[in-house]
């Protein structure tokens, strides 16, 4: 029995440096993608693809691999994404020019599909009921301090190392995870007999889901009325009604549309689409106030926006093993209370050191808290022969609340600001006067306003499942 407790506790461990690496990966990417371009001179049309790539091939992916693990087990799985993400790294590295590195970009966001989409839907394969809470929280810690170490270690590297080591410094702890990974991942959950896996439903979906990204990744970038976005929103949704189609007559579905039927899976998952698209608001917002308010450079924003993923990292195992003791539902509700209050001052308040500093650290503390209990009711919400599925739910509704928030933020910033001046802020091209800063700061504090209510629908959505029985399924 205390073999399989440590074997059980290496197994999460491994699977934690997994996706730690992913994490910092992806975070070091973003942050310093204008160093990447100006040191393989990529034309500004491109820049953004440095991270639009990856997260597209995974956003499009990624419930297509959870539900394979679904069919054919998470093990393999875990190895294969794991290597592929290494392999994109070593290539990424190895890059030539830009466009050769978006290309292996793919290969690396590939990778994070196949290796996060079981993710959270292994824990409750190896650990018995009362420690699922804390294997979650452990796995989202070791998340958000990917992401709290990125803008440290990716701003050391550019200034004393070869830009080619924001890829090669996460390669041991890949190698480290999957060493841990095959020496301790014994046991497999029960496969599905005789269920074949549905290709032209995955292929749909697959559509669907790119031309949603792409839709609003554009959007924000060249105009809502642009006639390949417009393009693209009706692909969209041509795509999702033959996807409906498609899966309400096959025997073996790629997702099971009853599913959506669970309160608690549904409920669960739109109350995380909502919170995500708040929390985004603030990492885009605040980083362009402090450069063109106070001249921060980006290590001092960085520094600043470092103090919410600290607090969620802190947070998230300790609302992880709450969630054991006590009810799921309850430990949300308090993580959106405090995310809400955090956003109703930044939305009557001057953003002004240090004061702010406080209000983010409770937005992160709320980030934190909320975190693990609802990917725990989102697991938990379904049969062991969905969990693959529930788990890469809960990754898309992330990566698509986090795309919307960047449309929904400058949609409301517009309805304020002219175009022009919105345009030079968002792209640091702008030294304000004092009345164009005080604009944009009455704009954003319209948008914190608004994410405000947005929270407290999500808030809504989780009280409604207060009520609902766990039992329920």
């Amino acid at each position: 029995m205390a073999s399989n407790n440590i074997r059980s506790n290496l197994l999460l461990f491994g699977l934690s440096l997994s996706v730690a690496m992913v994490s910092l990966s992806d975070r070091m990417v973003s942050v310093e993608t204008p160093f990447l371009g100006e040191a393989l001179y990529i034309d500004a049309a491109l820049l953004g693809w440095i991270n639009i790539s990856a997260l597209l091939v995974m956003t499009c992916s990624i419930m297509i691999f959870g539900r394979l693990g679904d069919l054919k087990g998470r093990k393999k799985l875990s190895y294969i994404g794991i290597i592929t993400f290494l392999i994109g790294s070593i290539l990424c590295a190895i890059s030539p020019n830009g466009l050769v590195l978006i290309i292996f970009r793919c290969v690396q966001g590939l990778g994070s599909s196949i290796l996060i989409s079981n993710l959270y839907a292994i824990p409750k394969d190896i650990f018995p009921p009362e420690k699922h809470g804390r294997a979650i929280g452990f796995i989202t810690f070791a998340v958000y301090l990917g992401l709290a170490s990125a803008p440290f270690l990716g701003g050391f590297i550019v200034d004393f190392l070869n830009w080619r080591w924001i890829f090669l410094v996460v390669l041991p702890l890949g190698i480290v995870a999957l060493f841990i990974i095959h020496k301790t991942y014994k046991l497999e959950p029960v496969k599905q007999p005789k269920e074949k896996f549905d290709l032209l439903g995955a292929g749909t979906f697959a559509i669907t889901l790119f031309s949603l990204y792409l839709s609003l990744t554009l959007g924000n970038k060249v105009g809502w009325n642009n006639i390949l976005v417009i393009s693209l929103i009706f692909i969209f949704i041509i795509s999702f009604i033959i996807f409906i189609m498609i899966e309400k007559k096959s025997d073996s579905p790629m997702i099971k549309l009853s599913i959506f039927k669970n309160a608690n899976f549904s409920t669960s998952n739109f109350a995380a689409l909502l919170f995500y698209i708040t929390t985004m608001s603030i990492t885009f917002l605040i980083p362009i106030y402090l450069k063109a308010g106070f001249g921060y450079t980006g290590l001092e924003i960085a520094m600043v926006i470092f103090l919410m993923p600290l607090f969620m990292s802190i947070f998230s195992p300790i609302s992880g093993y709450l969630s054991d003791k006590f009810d799921n539902k309850k430990i949300c509700i308090i993580g959106l209370v405090i995310l809400a209050i955090s956003f109703l001052f930044l939305g009557t308040m001057q953003f002004q050191p240090p004061i702010s500093y406080i209000i983010l650290i409770f937005a992160g503390i709320g980030q934190g808290i909320f975190t693990s209990p609802n990917v725990a009711l989102v697991i938990d919400s379904v049969d062991q022969t969905d969990r693959g599925i529930a788990s890469s739910m809960t990754t898309m509704m992330r990566t698509i609340g986090q795309s919307s928030s960047f449309a929904i933020s400058t949609a409301l910033l517009g309805l304020i600001m002219p175009f022009t001046l919105l345009n030079s802020f968002l792209s640091n091209t702008i030294t304000p006067t004092p009345d164009q800063l005080q604009l944009f700061v009455s704009s954003m504090q319209f948008v914190f306003y608004i994410m405000f209510f947005i929270c407290i629908a999500s808030l809504i959505l989780v009280s409604i499942k207060f009520f609902i029985k766990k039992s329920n399924k």
